[in-house]
């Protein structure tokens, strides 16, 4: 198993009986036993040969080089009149490509030439896959460099490399990527691809990337991605037709029917909707919150489902837009709808069994599974942004309502509170990615972040892109970076005409100035916590103006959170300083009952909670009596059964502020984050005036 290469000349008849000699790895020096010389061939016009013949590449994957079992090399030899020269062959080996040889890369047991990126250039590139490469930390994951040709041959006029990192994939042992190299035109760039398998991916059931970097992104922490130019035509993708789990993205759907319902005159925008407790009570993950009783119109219930990914929203608008009949009767008719509207919209490989986005149902019957892949979740993105109903819900980064909140014991009375959101997507709209225009994203445990985005250049062209799974791990910034760079990507498509931006992320920093609150009077706020970030929150509170004397409120804090907690597995949380909490609520989305204990820093022994699926659990409110520096709680799953928790948290904090007459006067209260798992996490809060001019912000 040396290895050696046959040479044939060829002819009119086909190949000739006779002989150009044979070559094995002495004509380059030395055979190696076990180097498998000729595994893999490949012929192009990678180099000057001062004829008309073209150049062999010769594969010796299993060489020893440098002392490294099996890192392997690769041979270009001329072609002449009698086969080959093995005078001034180039020698390629890991080095080459900026890499480190190293044992077991199998550098050359694939092989492939032809026209990479510019097929004008007049000269043909050389592929060469190393699927043994473990890139200093695993085995075998893989990896395919690219050689461009010139005079001087492969080697001499540059490189591209690859691996599943660059591509988009996780780097895992056994991807094995570089595998069957070919070139081709596959798309009507004039450019010329590299398609390059990685059999080893998904335990075996394989993968191929197609690598055209003038129309793709490299480095995306998404599993999955598609993006579409302004002519709706799929311009880039990472495995587009795969199910996925879509999160909050569904409140698409769900809003868009509420605009469609609205401008077929089934509904008015101005229609009012009292808030039935299962909605405001049984309903997990990210919340408005909306309270039993609260009164809403149709228009402010659309934006908070969107603005707030409310999943109680997204239950209200189901139940009324199907007659109030509840979760027993109104969900599963909303959910016939939804099927019915995405099958017409063409979403040919999807299904929903709720308004928000769980995998499974919040509350009423089991109705199927709910998945799309990220194809429909694009063509569903461009049908809602051609409505301008629902455009204009998604295209604003803050939102103003007056909620009406009914009066505990006196039926039909309410209280009038002004209420402003930054909205979910402000840290994608308000950034210098514009010309963003939304749309929606969200998370579950399961889904991680997902996220469908929209673009309008200066032409009024517009373009869509999505992404799905991006994990926890993922650095902070790698959401907004992600959706960055595919916006950027469908933009500068051959089909928009003009579109130039730069990528970088802003941090967007919520706001909320002047919300007045004098005696007898509330105002209020609300904002979602960025995606991926595991530090500490921190929220300052001031009065808004210089006042001679004292500024008292009352500020609640509501901080509404989703972890997923393995069985042993433990999440903190709390504030600092600490006045007292309200009641802190836990609530269990999954499908089997969990046993949790909870650990109060001012109790001496923990509770234990059973948790079942939709029925919240109450730890009772406290007030320690005078302020303490902070406050921490600890939920752990002890279950002891291997169920995961799937655990919504809901935590009350009240604040009782006293501003002195100093402008610089403020309250810095910090809230605990669990570092991973806790992707969905947000907070609203209401401020109370004390004294005659109490204004906050």
């Amino acid at each position: 198993i040396a290895g050696v290469v046959y040479q044939f000349a060829g002819g009119p008849a086909g190949l000739c009986a006779g002989s150009y000699g044979v070559l094995d790895a002495s004509v380059s020096g030395t055979t190696q036993a076990d180097g498998h010389y000729g595994y893999a061939l490949a012929i192009g016009d990678v180099e000057d040969t001062g004829s008309a013949y073209a150049s062999l590449a010769v594969g010796e994957p299993w060489r020893d080089m440098g002392g490294q079992q099996r890192a392997g090399r690769v041979l270009v030899y001329e072609g002449n009149t009698t086969g080959v020269s093995t005078v001034g062959e180039i020698f390629l080996d890991q080095d080459d490509a900026g890499g480190t040889v190293q044992a077991w890369d199998q550098f050359g047991a694939h092989l492939a030439a032809g026209r990479f990126w510019d097929p004008a250039d007049g000269w043909d590139d050389l592929a060469v896959g190393s699927p043994g490469d473990g890139l200093g930390f695993t085995a075998h994951a893989g990896q395919v460099n690219i050689y461009h040709g010139g005079p001087a041959g492969p080697g001499s006029h540059g490189w591209s490399g690859f691996n599943q990192g660059t591509l988009n994939e996780p780097i895992e042992s056994g991807d094995t990527l570089g595998f069957s190299p070919v070139f081709g035109r596959f798309d009507g760039s004039g450019h010329g691809n590299l398609a390059v398998g990685a059999p080893g991916e998904g335990s075996g059931a394989g993968m191929v990337h197609i690598i055209a970097p003038w129309r793709q992104t490299y480095g995306l922490s998404s599993r999955h991605s598609v993006v579409y130019d302004c002519d709706d035509n799929l311009y880039f993708s990472q495995k587009p037709y795969d199910q996925v789990f879509i999160a909050s993205t569904t409140k698409i759907l769900t809003v868009l029917i509420g605009c469609e319902m609205v401008q077929d005159g089934m509904f008015n925008l101005t229609d009012e909707y009292i808030v039935p407790g299962w909605v405001a009570l049984s309903i997990g993950g990210s919340q408005v919150p909306l309270f039993p009783g609260e009164k809403i119109n149709f228009w402010d219930l659309m934006n908070v489902c969107i603005h707030l990914s409310g999943n109680d929203a997204a239950h209200g608008l189901a139940d009324w837009m199907m007659g109030g009949g509840g979760p027993l009767i109104s969900l599963p008719l909303f959910i016939d709808l939804m099927n019915l509207r995405a099958s017409q919209i063409g979403m040919a490989n999807s299904h929903f069994n709720n308004p928000n986005g769980f995998e499974q149902e919040a509350v009423g019957w089991d109705l199927g599974d709910h998945y799309s892949t990220p194809v429909d979740m694009a063509l569903l993105s461009q049908v809602a942004m051609d409505n301008p109903m629902f455009r204009d819900i998604v295209d604003d980064a803050t939102f103003s309502m007056i909620r009406q909140i009914a009066v505990p014991g006196m039926p039909g009375m309410f209280i009038p509170v002004p209420f402003n959101i930054n909205t979910f997507y402000s840290g994608i709209i308000l950034n210098n990615i514009q010309p963003a225009i939304g749309i929606k994203g969200g998370w579950t445990p399961a889904a991680q972040a997902t996220g469908c985005y929209a673009a309008e250049n200066v032409l009024g062209e517009k373009w869509v892109a999505g992404t799905y799974y991006t994990p926890d791990s993922a650095p902070p910034e790698a959401y907004g970076d992600n959706a960055a760079n595919l916006l950027l990507l469908g933009g500068l498509s051959p089909a928009c005409g003009v579109f130039v931006f730069p990528i970088e992320l802003l941090a967007f920093i919520p706001t909320w100035i002047g919300l007045q609150a004098t005696i007898d009077t509330q105002s209020g706020g609300a904002s979602e916590i960025g995606w991926g970030t595991p530090e500490d929150v921190i929220i300052q509170m001031g009065p808004w103006h210089i006042s001679a004397d004292e500024t008292l409120a009352r500020v609640e804090l509501t901080r509404i959170s989703h972890t997923r907690l393995a069985d042993g597995e433990e999440a903190p949380y709390g504030v600092g300083p600490f006045q007292g909490h309200g009641d802190l609520t836990l609530l269990h989305n999954g499908s089997e009952d969990v046993s949790v204990e909870v650990h109060l820093s001012y109790a001496a022994e923990p509770l234990l909670l059973e948790l079942v699926p939709g029925e919240p659990q109450t730890v009772p409110a406290f007030d320690p009596g005078e302020p303490l520096a902070e406050f921490s709680m600890l939920v752990m799953n002890v279950s002891m059964t291997g169920s995961n928790a799937d655990i919504t948290v809901e935590e009350i904090y009240p604040f009782d502020l006293v501003f002195p007459p100093d402008p610089s006067a403020n309250l810095e209260v910090q809230l605990e984050r669990f570092a991973e798992g806790s992707n969905r996490d947000g907070f609203s809060f209401m401020v109370e005036g004390q004294s005659a001019d109490a204004e906050a912000s």
